[in-house]
């Protein structure tokens, strides 16, 4: 389990690199990098951050996404994605990993290319002390703006 991570962040980051347009937002889900919205296919790659009194939490994860259709101003999505969370106290160190089943659109304001805000939800289940729970649904919204070149 340990070389999957790398692997799909190796994935990842390559599928970047191809692309022309990159995405780079903020949300409640954390910072956020997607690929092209104007591809049928897509990644989004998220990293979440938590602190508090004498505790931390990274929380990294990736989605592979469908866009059902793509029109000028919102374009529908759904896909599966895993991620992990690492979670440091001042007692103890923990790791839990998660598959989730995302479904969102993202809406383009005015037909502006260069930002969205995405709605997001889905089920998700998680995996600590190896054993898998469901771990409810998620609700995520984030804004993200897009650079490279337009078409």
């Amino acid at each position: 389990m340990k070389k999957i991570i790398p692997a799909l962040l190796f994935c990842f980051a390559s599928s970047l690199s191809y692309a022309q347009v990159i995405g780079v937002g903020l949300g409640n889900g954390g910072l956020n990098i997607k690929s092209d919205p104007e591809k049928r296919l897509g990644l989004i790659g998220r990293v979440g951050l938590g602190t508090g009194n004498n505790w931390y939490t990274v929380s990294p994860n990736i989605s592979g996404i469908m866009r059902v259709f793509t029109s000028d101003n919102a374009k529908p999505y759904f896909g599966i994605g895993m991620g992990t969370s690492f979670t440091h106290t001042n007692t103890s160190n923990s790791v839990a990993y998660n598959t989730f089943i995302p479904i969102g659109v993202e809406v383009f304001p005015l037909g502006n290319k260069r930002m969205s805000v995405t709605v997001e939800s889905g089920v998700g289940m998680s995996s600590f002390n190896n054993s898998f729970f469901y771990s409810g649904f998620r609700g995520l919204l984030e804004f993200t703006f897009y650079v490279g070149s337009q078409k």
